[in-house]
């Protein structure tokens, strides 16, 4: 009798503390996910992205324009660089190339037009309104101004699929 009573003891005393480790445990594992999630974007920060768009403009589009200048995409170390033309140009040619290995890799992107009083939003060059996307460009439309989207920001694990198609685009130029 004096076993059977230890035995049920102890499992009310497992049963009851169950909870409590279950709900540590389960606390641990969230904050283990956040903290992967912040190194994550340590790693993959918007200074990382510029950067593969400079490699992108460096390999690639060997753009020389005024803007790929001013957005740091083209350095005054490449100006003896036979490859890269159009030097002082209004005409980039980044852009075009870039926005369509963007889509080629899945990702998404928004053009803020704000040349007048209303904003005008492109998806991959597509008039729309209120959509998730990767990322967001605005100001004049040449990627000086870039900010993450929706489909980045709102990402709250690791595993995230939209978050797996951005380290695949900035590891493949890295």
């Amino acid at each position: 009798m004096s076993n059977l009573l230890n035995n049920s003891c102890l499992d009310a005393l497992l049963i009851c503390t169950t909870h409590l480790y279950d709900s540590r445990i389960l606390n641990l594992k969230n904050e283990n996910e956040e903290l992967k999630l912040e190194n994550f974007w340590l790693k993959y920060n918007i200074n990382t992205f510029q950067s593969v768009m400079k490699t992108f403009n460096y390999f690639y589009t060997q753009c020389a324009c005024i803007s790929c200048k001013k957005n740091n995409r083209f350095s005054d170390s490449n100006l003896e660089d036979i490859r890269f033309n159009n030097k002082s140009s209004n005409n980039c040619k980044f852009k075009v190339p870039f926005e369509w290995t963007l889509t080629k890799f899945g990702l998404t992107y928004t053009n803020i037009e704000c040349n007048s009083d209303q904003k005008h939003q492109y998806i991959n060059n597509e008039l729309c309104s209120n959509a998730e996307f990767h990322f967001e460009n605005s100001k004049y439309m040449d990627w000086s101004s870039i900010k993450f989207g929706t489909k980045l920001t709102s990402a709250k694990l690791i595993y995230n699929k939209e978050l797996k198609k951005y380290k695949h685009f900035i590891d493949y130029f890295n």
